[in-house]
């Protein structure tokens, strides 16, 4: 579900809506109505799964994150810049209703999408034994 121009106000107002109906402090809930509009476009991804004896549910998932990934680098690679957001707020049941989730479809996160104003800086390298091992 894409959001820009009028639909980032919409973004915002689902957001509010679930934070207020949540409870959530004051601080957090002006926070979230600032929220997409760090961006010019925000992506919703949802994973819409259905039953397949081929395909389980949680490689239907990771399928849909694959494709927030995809769609990230597709985006950089045409010069643009993005990052994937998730927390809270995808898991909560009145964002959930507002994008019309049916069954056991999830939101698999928030793409921001935008042209960069600066020149993102090249992160060091890091040492990889940290994270991999071998057999």
């Amino acid at each position: 579900m894409i959001s820009e121009g009028e639909g980032l106000h919409k973004l915002a107002n689902i957001l509010v809506d679930a934070a207020k109906k949540s409870g959530a402090e004051l601080a957090v809930v002006e926070k979230l109505s600032n929220a997409p509009f760090r961006a010019p476009m925000v992506i919703t991804v949802i994973a819409k799964t259905r039953p397949h004896p081929k395909v389980p549910e949680f490689e239907q998932y990771l399928s849909a994150g694959c494709a927030v990934q995809g769609m990230q680098m597709a985006a950089m690679a045409q010069g643009f810049q993005g990052f994937w957001r998730s927390g809270t707020w995808m898991f909560d049941k009145n964002v959930e209703q507002a994008f019309g989730l049916e069954g056991n479809d999830k939101i698999v996160g928030f793409l921001y999408l935008g042209t960069p104003e600066c020149v993102p800086t090249k992160t060091p390298e890091r040492d990889i034994s940290k994270f991999v091992e071998y057999l």
